[in-house]
């Protein structure tokens, strides 16, 4: 069997990225596109990560980021792009998952512009997920076509979860964007005997692409706090939801759900500016719908989950609910 390449890890998380390490981290970038190559993305169809590469030489040449908020809401995409598909080739490139990678191509080859208008996150957020899942030791498998199925399917302790991520693009749809996650996990489970976590991407509902340009004084918690209290109010409507939820069964067997926001914050520090990976996170275990799963289990694939987030996230990772 053929080694993929591997790929570097200094540049990640981008703590302390200055515009001069943006010439490594495109050298990182190219190592990435080098593992989609091999995954049968050839590099001409990479065009955000080409048009990133771009992009992020022409900072470091520059040697700095710019100073107006679109300067630096200009930047964010590259930034976004090249970060999450570094770690996507680092956590999955002596193992590609075949399915991803299908579904990675229209992804891979969508324009900085194009990722740009729908907040950077958006496009691959399922992809990151993923990324997420293998880095937590949960070796995601994607279930064959030809049937409803969710994202992924993980194993803990011996009992095989499925995970349905879902990207709602408001706070009206979410609600909506739930119960289908649960239909495809109630109808995949009831056939492969598979209890059920959603996922929900709640970063373009509350609207954190607006803050692609936003500058944040370091000691200045106001804006997190904020948008904490928003993904709290969200995730606590989509929790009762899924607790008192009577017109089918199709609840019946989620044992989790997980809220998550992230988004890059320019941090003024006395170095100059700081793009920092930002994220929050909420994690409800769902008891009723264990049913005699070992709750134990479910917690602990919570907390693998959690402590990923952490590492790739805003060190420390604002923690909104305890596991």
């Amino acid at each position: 069997m053929t080694r993929l390449p591997a790929v570097g890890r200094a540049v990640i998380p981008f703590a302390d990225l200055t515009p001069a390490a943006c010439e490594y981290v495109a050298d990182t970038v190219e190592q990435a596109m080098g593992v989609f190559a091999a995954w049968d993305i050839p590099l001409p169809r990479q065009q955000g990560l080409r048009e990133a590469v771009v992009m992020l030489r022409e900072v470091a040449s520059a040697g700095a980021w710019g100073t107006i908020p679109a300067d630096l809401a200009r930047l964010t995409p590259a930034l976004t792009l090249a970060g999450d598909f570094i770690l996507i080739a680092q956590c999955l490139g002596n193992d590609p998952v075949v399915a991803i990678s299908n579904e990675m191509r229209p992804a891979l080859g969508e324009g900085l512009a194009t990722i740009a208008k729908v907040g950077g996150y958006d496009i691959h957020s399922q992809y990151w997920f993923g990324m997420l899942l293998a880095r937590a030791g949960l070796r995601p498998r994607v279930p064959r076509a030809g049937e409803r199925r969710p994202d992924f399917v993980v194993a803990a302790d011996g009992i095989d979860f499925g995970v349905e991520h879902k990207r709602p693009q408001s706070e009206r749809s979410a609600p909506r964007a739930l119960d289908a996650a649960a239909g495809q996990l109630r109808d995949y489970g009831s056939r492969h005997h598979t209890p059920g976590v959603i996922v929900m991407d709640l970063s373009a509902a509350i609207g954190t692409h607006h803050l692609a340009g936003a500058r944040v004084a370091s000691a200045d918690g106001e804006l997190r706090t904020l948008i904490g209290r928003d993904l709290q109010g969200q995730a606590g409507h989509l929790d009762r939801r899924v607790s008192t939820y009577t017109r089918s069964d199709k609840y019946e067997r989620i044992v989790g759900l997980i809220c998550y926001v992230r988004t890059i914050l320019w941090i003024e520090q006395r170095s100059g500016l700081v793009p920092t990976v930002t994220a929050w996170v909420t994690t409800d275990v769902m008891e009723g719908g264990c049913h005699g799963l070992i709750q134990d289990t479910v917690q602990r694939l919570f907390h693998a989950l959690k402590g990923t987030i952490q590492e790739f996230g805003d060190s420390p990772l604002l923690q909104m609910s305890a596991l």
